[in-house]
Order: C-alpha cells, then structure tokens, then sequence
C-alpha cells in the first residue's frame, strides 16, 4: 500500500471538498434567486392590487348611467311611502335631469329623509310619456329658492321601458350634438 494509497486519498478528500464547497454556493445561488423572484413577484402584485384599487376607485365615482340635462316643468310625483306610512300625495315637480338609473326633480315640498321614501315620477321626454317608481335616495335643499332638489332612484325598469328610455335620452344627445356643429 504505501504513500501512492494515500496520496489517492488525500486527492479524493480535496475532490470531495471542492465539490461540497461547488454545492453550497449552487444552493445559495439558487436560494438568492428564489427569493430575488419572490421579492419582484410579490412588488408586482402588490402594484397590480394597487392600480386595480385605483381603477375601482375612478369607476364608484364615474356615474353608472349617463345622465342627461333637462328642463321639464309640468312633472308630477306621486308620493306613495314615507316609512310604513302610506301617503298618497300627488305634488308638481321640475326634472332637471334623467338617466336609465332616476331622475334629479326640483320641489317645493320637503320630505324628511329619515325613513324611505317611495315615489312615482311621470314626466314627457320628447312627447313620450314615462312614468317609474322610485325611491328617493339624495336631498339637496336650496334656502333662497325654497326649494329643494331630489335625488329620484327608479326601481324595477323593465327592459322595454329602459329601452325606450335610453331612446329617448339618445335622441336628445344627438339633437344637442347637432346644434352644437352647426
């Protein structure tokens, strides 16, 4: 056996050492990657998360019907609900404005809001006679005129009467866009 034996072996012990040095720093290479990943993945994320939370923030302010400005004066407005109580009251109303979703209506009556209030709006848009349940859901009083302006939320449209709405609220776009070209 003699000194070749353990020149062999003392070759194989810095053979195996190098290699076990080669596989620490391969395992803490790939443990710096892993986590590099993680850490840019997870910034990502959080920035996708944020600019969705932006996006969703723009969107509650945006309206979800378009509305449109009108001035119809010879309006009514039936007042069915305060409360439990039931009214029955039929009261003049302006519209000021109109969308698929309710309507914006001057009054000189002024209802407290602390209980649900539950309405029925008639009103002629382009010769075209609507009339929609609603519940008022906003109140803007106005002291110098004495009067104030309603937030009117329609409940239960039916497609074909939001169709004809919307045609109706088209028509009308398209007649102001007309006048304004010219």
């Amino acid at each position: 056996m003699g000194i070749s034996y353990f020149k062999r072996q003392s070759h194989w012990g810095s053979v195996k050492g190098m290699a076990n040095t080669q596989i620490i720093i391969l395992a803490a290479l790939i443990i710096f990657i892993s986590c590099s990943a993680i850490y840019f993945y997870s910034k990502e994320q959080k920035k996708a998360k944020q600019s969705k939370t932006k996006k969703t923030e723009k969107k509650d302010k945006s309206r979800e019907h378009y509305r449109v400005h009108v001035s119809i004066d010879e309006s009514l407005m039936e007042v069915k609900k305060m409360g439990a109580v039931n009214v029955d009251e039929i009261i003049k109303v302006k519209v000021l404005d109109v969308s698929t979703g309710g309507a914006g209506v001057l009054c000189d009556e002024d209802f407290p809001l602390k209980e649900m209030v539950f309405v029925r709006i008639h009103f002629y848009l382009n010769e075209e006679l609507f009339s929609f349940n609603g519940r008022i859901v906003r109140k803007i009083e106005n002291p110098e005129r004495k009067k104030v302006i309603y937030g009117v939320q329609f409940l239960n449209l039916s497609p074909s009467d939001e169709t004809k709405l919307i045609k109706e609220i088209t028509a009308i776009q398209n007649e102001r866009r007309k006048i304004a070209i010219k």
